[in-house]
């Protein structure tokens, strides 16, 4: 079965790239770097959840999360079952609706803000950086480095952290209402 699978990605990829086998290898690297799935990833999960793969298996040969997975097929089923084209055209719907929830970017004088012309063209938004020591124009960003303070104090050595508790206080802090959004969570406002 797993067999089935690959073959079935590699004659997908053949017949995207024009039958080139090296040019096989790079799509497929170049998909696999996407966090999001991409339109021939959701094709491929409709095409394996009529032939009756579970959604393990999904996961599996897409080289996939199985939460990715549920979560895709929970978001964009309905009556008829998963359809790669409905999935297309709730995901775009949901990135346009996005693009409207993006605020202006405030940010420090960093080393890593280098690249801020090309993410304010990408973003279609206006970047402003802070006056040095300046830290209440960054206001929202300050009371978040406080919240993820309360899981790594000052001093931590982040050597020695888990995937699990980087991840945790990724999460809590993303959930946690703030007064600044009208009571509600970030990851409310942003999805």
């Amino acid at each position: 079965m797993a067999v089935e699978i690959e073959s079935q990605l590699q004659v997908c990829s053949t017949s995207m790239n024009r039958g080139t086998r090296s040019c096989n290898r790079k799509i497929r690297r170049r998909y696999m770097a996407h966090k999001q799935l991409t339109d021939r990833e959701r094709y491929q999960i409709e095409t394996l959840n009529t032939e009756g793969y579970t959604q393990t298996g999904i996961a599996r040969a897409l080289k996939r999360s199985p939460s990715t997975i549920y979560r895709e097929l929970a978001r964009n089923s309905d009556v008829k079952g998963y359809r790669g084209g409905l999935a297309i055209k709730r995901s775009d719907k949901r990135r346009r609706g996005a693009k409207d929830k993006i605020y202006p970017i405030t940010a420090d004088r960093g080393k890593e803000c280098a690249h801020h012309e090309k993410v304010s063209k990408a973003l279609e938004c206006d970047y402003y950086f802070a006056h040095p020591y300046s830290s209440w124009e960054r206001g929202l960003n300050e009371n978040t480095n406080g919240l993820i303070r309360q899981f790594f104090p000052k001093g931590s050595r982040f050597e020695e952290l888990t995937e699990r508790s980087v991840k945790r206080a990724n999460g809590l802090p993303n959930r946690r209402p703030r007064k600044s959004r009208g009571y509600a969570t970030p990851i409310g406002v942003f999805f």
